[in-house]
């Protein structure tokens, strides 16, 4: 189980709208799954890049402030629902030309008003989609830790190396080349175990 501490004051200074968050499950906030997704996805963590850490818990607290409008205003908003955002994200991003626009589009808002909605919470759509990518890029080398990197990362919709791997180590702490160094590593570790209790 993964654990994180946020200073609830940036969130909201009314007590009692605190309490509407404190002592639930985030599986039961509407954006639950979303700030899920964040928090199991490995850029948290003892081990991560501080700076990843920070801008990940950014990301949470606008979750968390979209989530105590919604209790606020009673109802979730169908313009700016972001676990369907993050569904639109998932099932889009290997697309090299999906970007913020696609989104406003889907949502039949402006670039402007897209935009506007989510610097509210301090997010960016751009980072959002910069995440699923990285994060996609993540699960292809963990899973094959010797797949040639630039295929990878135009596979999960980057449109350049470059940029690839700056968004990568923004959100993990690491290149993509030690990231994948790391899982060699243990790949290997992996077949040298089984190949000793094979010969047991």
């Amino acid at each position: 189980a993964t654990s994180i501490l946020i200073n609830m004051s940036e969130i909201s200074n009314d007590i009692n709208v605190i309490n509407k968050l404190c002592w639930k499950r985030v599986g039961e906030f509407n954006y639950g799954d979303s700030i899920n997704r964040i928090i199991t996805g490995g850029i948290c963590g003892h081990d991560k890049n501080k700076a990843a850490c920070k801008k990940a818990l950014n990301v949470i607290k606008g979750l968390l402030q979209l989530e105590l409008d919604d209790i606020e205003s009673g109802s979730v908003s169908s313009l700016f629902d972001i676990n369907g955002i993050m569904l639109f994200i998932k099932s889009n991003y290997r697309n090299p030309n999906f970007c913020a626009s696609t989104i406003a589009n889907f949502l039949s808002i402006s670039n402007r008003m897209l935009q506007y909605k989510f610097s509210r919470y301090d997010l960016k759509p751009s980072q959002l989609i910069s995440l699923e990518r990285s994060r996609a890029i993540a699960r292809y080398i963990r899973e094959y830790p010797y797949a040639p990197i630039d295929a990878v990362a135009f596979d999960c919709g980057f449109n350049s190396i470059a940029t690839a791997r700056k968004q990568f180590k923004k959100f993990f702490g690491f290149t993509i080349s030690e990231y994948a160094k790391k899982y060699r590593i243990l790949n290997n570790s992996n077949k040298a175990l089984r190949n000793f209790r094979a010969c047991q």
